[in-house]
């Protein structure tokens, strides 16, 4: 079984999600192989309620923590799903994604092949105005490729899967990392350090990546300065911890943090 873990917050507005988890549940692999975990981190209650309500729809499984007001943080939303993960395999990926009918067999076979090996694909993006629908998901992927262009060459965020094993042994993603940028990066040069061989599988089936506007413009002034002060502090973490392979450590790290629903 291969787990798929999939950070989430308030991305219900469109159809994201639901291509996302459609072209998950509509792989070459039997679905039995394949759990999909969509962990919520924060989301209002009316995008937590269409998450579960999707989720649902295509058989992922929803885990549920942390409240509005605490700030995003997508390593401790993929860490929860981490410590859920039931695969021998497990691959940490974003809600934007859609993914090529082959995507989940080829990871299998590249991990089955050699377990000591880290998984990568080099995302195409779809441009703006460009409607996807499930059945142009399901009948026409050759078009929505064809729409779409290659992101950049070192991007290394669409995509990481290796055995769950390793996820584990190295503590999951670094939860000092907040809101975003250099989590993916961490966990990459991680792995190559630790020993794993990375394996881009680009050339073998295809991630496309959906068009949405960027959160960041509808923030306050005062959400604005913190997410560029986080994002500083990121960057320098980055440097300092260069050659440090496990995390979190001293802490109970992938928890759940209870909140009250009536959903």
């Amino acid at each position: 079984m291969i787990s798929i873990v999939i950070a989430h917050r308030d991305r219900t507005t469109g159809d994201r999600l639901c291509n996302c988890l459609y072209s998950l549940a509509n792989q070459t692999v039997p679905r039995e192989a394949v759990q999909v975990i969509v962990s919520d981190y924060g989301s209002a209650e009316e995008h937590l309620r269409a998450c579960k309500e999707t989720c649902e729809r295509f058989g992922a499984v929803c885990i549920v923590s942390h409240t509005p007001e605490d700030p995003w943080n997508k390593c401790i939303a993929l860490n929860i799903g981490l410590r859920r993960a039931a695969g021998t395999f497990a691959m940490a990926t974003d809600v934007d994604m859609i993914f090529a009918p082959n995507f989940l067999e080829t990871v299998v076979s590249v991990l089955e092949e050699d377990d000591q090996r880290f998984v990568l694909c080099r995302c195409r993006y779809l441009p703006r105005g460009v409607q996807v629908t499930l059945p142009a998901i399901r009948d026409a992927f050759g078009e929505l490729c064809s729409m779409s262009f290659w992101g950049e060459p070192s991007g290394v965020g669409g995509c990481q899967a290796t055995p769950t094993e390793w996820f584990l042994k190295v503590g999951g993603y670094d939860e000092e990392f907040r809101f975003w940028g250099g989590e993916d990066n961490d966990m990459h040069q991680r792995a190559l350090d630790d020993g794993l061989r990375e394996v881009q599988i680009c050339d073998r089936t295809v991630i496309l990546h959906q068009w949405h506007s960027y959160e960041y413009e509808s923030y306050t002034p005062n959400l604005k300065r913190e997410c560029r002060e986080f994002i500083d502090k990121n960057r320098a973490r980055l440097r300092a911890m260069k050659g440090r392979i496990v995390r979190n450590e001293g802490k109970h790290w992938g928890e759940v943090k209870e909140r009250e629903r009536r959903l």
